[in-house]
């Protein structure tokens, strides 16, 4: 799957060096290395930060933790069902790979507008393949997000603690991995995530326009399955 992504991306035109993907030999995947190396992020780091965007070999883990990272949320939704009041909703295996297919989507379009943005807007000194192999290993911070399913009550709490610590982790790795002062990392920031909206909006819009009855017929294959407590 993830290999059909980078596929897809390698499409983009690329006038350097920047844009290239990080290498995917799964020989040089070592995940206990790459356990403490996402701790490491997690910790603000700045030595490991540079040590991983620097690392050629850390493609494959940092595919891994994403992948992981993206899946776990859906999957476990599917397991343990989603509690809304009394009612418990399991989504079928159609939702839940269109979940993970859209979350990887979705994150690699991030790396590659966020290195896009550093790099010709901010003057950036990093790539695609350095800011992926952080971003990669730091996305496993999602999985925290998985608590919810078995503390609803805490579900909130969660969400917000794991989006504004990886806010603040996303500040820092942008600003090591493509050398960049506060301004320009705020500024990437800003503008990556216009972007991103401005993109969905986009998409969003050609398929409300071209494919609105195909997108209906595709719903109703999506089947969820409710029980009560």
């Amino acid at each position: 799957m993830l290999h059909v992504l980078f596929y897809s991306l390698s499409l983009v035109p690329m006038t350097d060096d920047s844009l290239k993907m990080p290498k995917m030999d799964m020989k040089d995947m070592n995940v206990g290395n790459a356990f403490q190396q996402f701790l490491g992020i997690l910790k603000l780091d700045k030595k490991v930060i540079e040590a991983v965007a620097k690392n050629q070999g850390g493609g494959p883990a940092a595919a891994l933790f994403l992948l992981v990272g993206v899946a776990l949320g859906p999957i476990s939704q599917a397991i343990f069902g989603i509690r809304v009041f009394n009612a418990v909703i399991r989504p079928d295996i159609s939702s839940v790979l269109v979940s993970i297919v859209g979350g990887l989507v979705a994150a690699l379009l991030g790396f590659l507008v966020t290195t896009l943005v550093a790099n010709r807007l901010f003057k950036g000194k990093g790539s695609f393949a350095e800011y992926f192999r952080v971003a990669g290993l730091a996305y496993g911070l999602s999985v925290l997000t998985v608590l919810s399913t078995f503390l609803p009550g805490l579900a909130a709490l969660v969400g917000i603690v794991v989006a504004l610590w990886g806010l603040v982790v996303g500040y820092v790795v942008i600003k090591n991995v493509f050398h960049l002062d506060d301004t320009n990392t705020v500024l990437t920031i800003i503008v990556t995530v216009v972007a991103i909206i401005l993109i969905g909006a986009i998409v969003g819009s050609l398929g409300l326009a071209g494919g609105y009855g195909a997108g209906m017929s595709e719903m109703g294959s999506f089947d969820f399955s409710v029980t009560y407590e």
